[in-house]
């Protein structure tokens, strides 16, 4: 809760005081002032106190699989005015990760599953709360490994089917 008082240099007027603005949301404060001998008339500002919002969702999000690795690249959100923290990268049943560029690596990922990661962007405002932005998705599904099977051949009974001379 903040509460702003104003005595004025002359004491002409009495305090004047600013109602408690909450921590979140759009506030238009009333301004009340009294003259000694008039009666108080309220006074609304025409400019809403800055708003407190998360920031958008990051753009142009991709995740890409080579080889048992996924690399995880976004674009800069709107910051809606907060200051970068760092961004939370998580992907299905895999850690979460806190880091400061727009690119992740998630190495040993699993074949043949399929795996969402999210994106969200966490920033600071003046205020110094913490906000976690809108979160970007985006799915990918690692390709199953190829199975090979191996059988042993049936026996025969033809005169060329021996084994090969090995150095002993």
């Amino acid at each position: 809760m903040v509460w702003i008082v104003w005595t004025p240099m002359h004491n002409t007027r009495e305090p004047m005081a600013i109602s408690p603005m909450p921590s979140v949301s759009t506030v238009t404060p009333t301004v009340t002032s009294t003259t000694v001998g008039a009666s108080p008339e309220p006074e609304t500002s025409a400019n809403p106190v800055g708003r407190i919002t998360p920031a958008a969702a990051p753009g142009n999000l991709s995740a890409v699989y080579t080889t048992g690795e996924a690399t995880v690249t976004w674009a800069v959100p709107d910051l809606a005015g907060g200051q970068l923290v760092h961004y939370l990268v998580s992907g299905t049943d895999l850690a979460d990760k806190t880091v400061t560029t727009t690119a992740t690596i998630y190495t040993d990922l699993p074949a043949g599953t399929t795996i969402t990661f999210t994106v969200r962007a966490i920033t600071r405002v003046a205020t110094g709360q913490t906000l976690m932005g809108a979160p970007a998705s985006k799915t990918l599904n690692t390709p199953s490994l190829p199975t090979i099977t191996i059988t042993r051949g049936s026996e025969t009974d033809s005169p060329r089917c021996e084994r090969p001379d090995c150095p002993g």
